[in-house]
């Protein structure tokens, strides 16, 4: 499926929800911390590499 699938599906009220997924599956560790503001917000947070 395409990034713009991903992108635009709707699991439920969440939209990106798939593609976040997608995500998680190729790169488990990468998200730390996923919060929605609302149905078709979405922030996340994730792991740079960067040391501090």
């Amino acid at each position: 499926m395409s990034y713009q699938n991903y992108v635009s599906r709707k699991e439920g009220n969440e939209l990106g929800a798939g593609y976040v997924a997608k995500v998680r599956e190729k790169f488990p560790s990468a998200i730390l911390d996923e919060e929605r503001q609302t149905a078709d917000q979405l922030t996340i947070t994730v792991k740079t590499g960067i040391a501090a």
